[in-house]
């Protein structure tokens, strides 16, 4: 495929013979989309085609390459396309860090006949397109289309800036939320901008989670879309045939769901294996302490299980202690 075929060609196309990535093994390897990744983009593609722009809200677990997706839109955009600006916010430094670094790989692995002129940049998370050279740049300018990277801790992030594209990531632990969101989004043009906000849970009555029941009521222009853990193929542990009997005799009430009837989302009802059981067994003992609060913010089934409260009662003390039960209580106040 030539360079204006790539420039023209679907998303999913672009990124696998454009982009690299460097995966959980350490390994350099092409963008290949997987299901999560997909499943946010058919989402955005289909508002964007209504409405002329993107407003999404991405509630996910973690480790499923929604920042990456982000990352990869955003930057094919200030790649091909002139007077381009794209704004992150991260929740902390060393994540605005990492954010950036997925979009600098991605420029120092661009195919040589697709690297656009770089403008020396003089901030330090600034990836800027365009002639730096003040005898040409006049008549030829070049993209003049940057991408930058900030954090939330910054009280003054977002400000003074007019971007057409907005990565607002894991929103629920920005410190200065309100202030910030309130004065990006006064900031971003209505027409053909992208404002995407991605992140896990902490607990409820946030802004991130605010954000999240005004999406889903259908109250401020945002579609709301959850990605939960059982859509990764990773997320399945071998099951020898003591597990398998082991985990039939001691199913949760989530468990029995799962595995009989299903556990609804998208609109439809998915069977969970026992591979996927016996991971979620492990993770929650593993990873997370047994504390099931981490595990259901960190690694949610439903988007409900996400924004659960400290202090409310999870667990059904008859089941065992090393399976975490669904039997929980919402005590938002």
């Amino acid at each position: 495929m030539n360079v204006a075929e790539l420039l023209s060609a679907p998303y999913d196309r672009y990124a696998r013979e454009v982009l690299h990535i460097v995966d959980k093994q350490a390994n350099l390897i092409p963008f290949e989309m997987n299901y999560a990744q997909s499943f946010v983009h058919e989402k955005i593609e289909a508002q964007l085609a209504e409405k002329g722009r993107v407003r999404a809200i991405v509630l996910k677990a973690r480790q499923e390459g929604i920042s990456t997706y982000v990352a990869g839109r955003f930057f094919r955009r200030v790649q091909t396309r002139p007077h381009q600006s794209a704004l992150v916010i991260a929740d902390i430094e060393k994540r605005a860090g990492n954010l950036f670094t997925i979009y600098d790989r991605f420029d120092r692995y661009l195919p040589d006949d697709m690297r656009p002129m770089k403008r020396s940049a003089r901030r330090a998370r600034l990836l800027a397109y365009g002639n730096s050279d003040k005898y040409t740049s006049q008549h030829n300018p070049g993209l003049d289309s940057q991408i930058e990277v900030q954090s939330a801790r910054d009280p003054n992030a977002g400000r003074g800036s007019t971007p057409h594209m907005a990565h607002l990531s894991e929103m629920a632990f920005w410190e200065h939320g309100e202030d910030t969101f309130i004065s990006l989004m006064s900031a971003i043009p209505d027409h053909g901008s992208e404002v995407i906000i991605e992140s896990t849970a902490q607990g409820a009555g946030d802004l991130f989670h605010q954000t999240w029941q005004e999406a889903e009521a259908g109250e401020n222009g945002f579609i709301a879309i959850f990605i939960p853990w059982w859509i990764m193929p990773e997320y399945a542990s071998p099951v020898s045939s003591e597990d398998e009997r082991n985990i039939r005799d001691t199913l949760d009430d989530f468990e029995t769901q799962a595995y009989s009837t299903g556990i609804e989302w998208d609109g439809e009802y998915h069977l969970l294996s026992l591979e996927q059981l016996q991971w979620r067994r492990e993770t929650f003992r593993e990873k997370c302490k047994s504390d099931w609060t981490r595990f259901a913010q960190e690694y949610p089934a439903t988007a409900e299980e996400a924004f659960i409260v400290s202090g409310a009662q999870f667990f059904d003390p008859k089941r065992s202690r090393n399976t975490p039960s669904r039997l929980m209580r919402h005590d938002a106040g």
